[in-house]
């Protein structure tokens, strides 16, 4: 499994598909503008989006983990600073997500907006 997981992560067109990824993610975000005027539609694709683009970069982070190990070898996921950020980014979106899976959430809509601000760090990645 590990070998597999190294061979489709070292493959260059993986690396392309993920910045690709994170475009279409940044375009999404930048689409979810506060108090827009969106259709059911529009909202239930965006929300569509967001579900996916989660799914997407945590397999991203599960085969960079199989492939690479997570701490104890020496290419090891959480020795890269940007993987960490990736890992960071993966949870806060997996945080948002499962905050707005519960209805009467206590959590602060600014907490939550913070959250799915810091998603557009990922946009940095391409600069590495």
């Amino acid at each position: 499994l590990r070998a597999f997981c190294l061979q489709v992560v070292s493959h260059p067109r993986f690396e392309t598909c993920v910045i690709a990824i994170i475009m279409l993610s940044s375009l999404a975000l930048a689409l979810d503008t506060p108090n827009a005027s969106r259709s059911e539609g529009e909202e239930r694709a965006l929300v569509y989006a967001e579900w996916t683009f989660t799914i997407l970069f945590t397999a991203e982070l599960l085969l960079k983990v199989v492939a690479l190990g997570l701490v104890r070898t020496p290419r090891a996921y959480l020795k890269s600073w940007w993987n960490l950020l990736d890992a960071l980014l993966v949870a806060t979106s997996w945080m948002s997500r499962a905050a707005g899976l519960v209805s009467g959430t206590t959590i602060p809509k600014r907490f939550l907006d913070m959250l799915r601000a810091l998603r557009l760090m990922r946009a940095l990645r391409p600069l590495r």
